[in-house]
């Protein structure tokens, strides 16, 4: 979190696509072992199936940690992506 306790875009994930199977906390239970989290916000997709989710650590080490259990370990599943802002 920066100075002025706005959220640090270094500390934030986009993830994409969530399958609906993982919920707001099925997220966070998988991912705060990388750090902690301060907010999570998910989107359903309008078509199609499935949603994204922008995760915002609270450390910018936190969100590098995560973005690498996601795509090199699968910690979210097959087939999810994600990137820093």
């Amino acid at each position: 979190v920066e100075a002025g306790g706005r959220p640090n875009p270094e500390a934030a994930l986009w993830i994409s696509p969530i399958p609906f199977h993982l919920t707001l906390q099925r997220i966070r239970d998988r991912l705060q072992r990388f750090g902690k989290i301060s907010n999570i916000r998910r989107r359903a997709h309008p078509v199609g199936v499935g949603a994204d989710a922008l995760v915002h650590f609270t450390q910018p080490a936190h969100a590098a940690a995560a973005l690498q259990a996601i795509l090199e370990l699968g910690v979210l599943g097959e087939n999810v992506v994600a990137q820093r802002l």
